[in-house]
Parts: structure tokens; C-alpha cells; sequence
């Protein structure tokens, strides 16, 4: 059987349901694929929280790392927690990864640098187009020009 490790920069299950990722381990699982989803659960208390639990055939590995102190700190810990997704994600042997986030594309690529694993990449945010807000909203800024964010500042 095709194993699939879906690996997330958030929580699958808590607070909300992502649902996107949701339907589609569940639809591969109909399709006969094995789904191991990996996520960080960054904002979840790790005594009150199950680190492994399975629904609807999904099975969910959850690391925790907390981005706590300062900026140096905040990257510190953001480094363990990438590191501490690959370790889980090779040890589960994928014969495909799906990073769905940024975040956590660097994961996919180095597991994929050490091994030939497949990898897909899904960007749910619109990047280039956030990018080109971003620069539109600094040009303003250094015009000294408002900028109308849809009622957002």
C-alpha cells in the first residue's frame, strides 16, 4: 500500500478542522492509500493534548514545540520544531510527501534530498499575490499615501 505523509504547519483536528486537508486524506483513503498526517501543533498544550490519534482512518502525529521569549528564541524554537517533523516523517518511510504549507516545504525537500521521496507541494495561500499587496502597501507607506485595505489597517 502507498503511503502518504500530509505534513502541516498547524493542527489538523483543534481549534477548527482543516478541512481541505481533511476531505482529501479521507478521499485518498478510499482510494486505497495509507495517510499519516504530521502537524505542528503550536498552539496546543502538549500534557492536555494527544500526541498520536486516529479519525475516520486518518492517523495524526502531532509534534509540539512552543514559540515562547524573543526573536532569537521564537526562531530557535521554530527550527526544532521543522526538525522535529522530519525526524517523525522519516521514520514513517513515505513514498510521498505533501507539505501543505510554506512552512514546512523545507521538511518535504530535505526528506526528499535523502531519500528520492515524491514530493507535492500546495500553497493555500495565494503568494505572489500577497507578495504584490505587501509592495504596494510598503510603496505607500514610503509615499506617505493611505492605503484602503478592505476596512483592514
Amino acid at each position: 500500500m502507498t503511503k502518504i505523509a500530509m505534513v502541516l504547519g498547524h493542527d489538523l483536528l483543534i481549534p477548527n478542522e482543516d478541512t481541505r486537508v481533511y476531505r482529501e486524506a479521507l478521499a485518498l483513503i478510499k482510494a486505497g492509500y495509507e495517510v499519516t498526517v504530521f502537524c505542528w501543533s503550536r498552539r496546543l498544550e502538549k500534557y492536555d493534548t494527544k500526541w498520536e490519534v486516529e479519525r475516520d482512518g486518518i492517523k495524526v502525529i502531532r509534534i509540539f514545540e512552543d514559540l515562547k521569549g524573543g526573536f532569537f528564541s521564537k526562531v530557535k524554537s521554530f527550527r526544532k520544531a521543522l526538525k522535529k517533523l522530519e525526524e517523525k516523517v522519516t521514520e514513517y518511510e513515505p513514498d510521498l510527501i505533501h507539505a501543505h504549507d510554506l512552512e514546512v516545504l523545507d521538511v518535504a525537500v530535505n526528506i526528499k534530498n535523502k531519500t528520492s521521496t515524491k514530493i507535492i507541494f500546495d500553497s493555500h495561500e495565494d503568494w505572489p499575490m500577497m507578495e504584490s499587496c505587501l509592495l504596494y502597501t510598503s510603496d505607500a507607506a514610503d509615499e506617505g499615501l493611505g492605503v484602503d485595505l478592505g476596512g483592514r489597517r
